[in-house]
């Protein structure tokens, strides 16, 4: 694997991080990985304490959702993400 979501740099989680993250997991399906594998990726990212549960919640599941492409998209998660923002 590439590591534990390169996407995922910094430490506030944003709306184009959670869609990099489910174009990521898109990425992983598409080179063969299964969901298991990449989500054994995201669960790493609950050691590094650069985010809050909540946000490791959020990830998991758009990790699933980006895995499973054919629900979501990256850009629908994106726009998601974008309208729950206050403006």
């Amino acid at each position: 694997m590439l590591g534990v979501y390169p996407v995922l740099a910094g430490a506030a989680l944003t709306c184009e991080q959670l869609a990099n993250t489910a174009a990521y997991a898109q990425q992983m399906r598409d080179k063969g990985y299964s969901l298991a594998e990449v989500k054994a990726e995201a669960d790493k990212l609950e050691a590094s304490d650069k985010l809050t549960p909540q946000e490791i919640g959020r990830v998991k599941e758009v990790v699933e959702q980006g895995f499973n492409g054919s629900l979501r998209t990256p850009l629908d998660i994106l726009q998601e993400c974008r309208d729950k923002q206050p403006r």
